[in-house]
């Protein structure tokens, strides 16, 4: 997965442990953001790239928050950090949903149906 041109370890969402930790941590980062009041700009920046820098570190390791962002608390890069990680992670719960249905197909209870249709396709 790359976030800000930063290529990190893809997460196995479909791992109870990976899973916990990724959800935790987003459900830390919502609580911080949504205390955010007012139009102070300053308060919104720190707020929002310190509870951006948290999540990334407690989901992909300590120290991960500075190899994607460096020396920089910008709101826009960290929006941008986020949105991607959002879009990375819904890409994954699609996949292994998707799987999960090829998995689970041959026990639909239209089987019969399918095996009559295979056989005479064959």
């Amino acid at each position: 997965m790359v976030i800000n041109k930063v290529t990190l370890p893809d997460l196995d969402l479909a791992e109870l442990e990976v899973a916990e930790r990724y959800e935790q941590e987003m459900q830390k980062y919502t609580d911080a953001v949504s205390t955010l009041s007012g139009n102070n700009r300053v308060e919104i920046i720190r707020t929002v790239c310190t509870a951006t820098f948290a999540l990334f570190d407690g989901v992909f390791g300590d120290g991960t928050a500075k190899k994607v962002f460096g020396d920089r608390t910008n709101l826009v890069i960290c929006n941008k950090a986020m949105s991607e990680l959002i879009d990375a992670s819904n890409k994954i719960d699609k996949q292994n949903s998707n799987e999960t249905k090829k998995i689970f197909a041959k026990y639909n209870p239209n089987r019969a149906v399918r095996i009559v249709e295979n056989e005479s396709a064959n």
